[in-house]
């Protein structure tokens, strides 16, 4: 699933792992910032969140897993890598919100 255009455009895939999910959501130079798993039974907790070093994706990834989670009620991994060189506030913002847009999207689906 493609949402927003041009430089702050991302991508979302969804693949089935047998009874879980694995999502990826990229943008710009693709890469692994940051992963996000959420499964039944955090209940009211929040995704747990591995974000690699200097990278920023750890909020959108344990968004992204904890939204495709609850609305799907299977374990999600999500993997969040966006990179756009010399991105404005502006930019960045779009981004986050394309992001946050497509989890809700593809959490139809379930």
């Amino acid at each position: 699933m493609s949402i927003g255009s041009g430089r702050t455009r991302v991508l979302l895939k969804l693949e089935l792992q047998g009874g879980d999910l694995l999502v990826t959501v990229t943008g710009g130079r693709a890469h692994v910032g940051a992963v996000g798993v959420w499964f039944p039974g955090l209940d009211d907790k929040e995704a747990q969140v591995i974000e690699m070093p200097g990278h920023r994706e750890g909020p959108l990834a344990g968004e992204c897993a904890e939204i495709l989670g609850r609305a799907s009620g299977k374990t999600v991994v999500a993997v969040v890598g966006i990179h756009q060189d010399h991105a404005t506030g502006d930019e960045i913002a779009a981004i986050v919100d394309n992001v946050r847009l497509g989890a809700r999207k593809a959490a139809e689906y379930f």
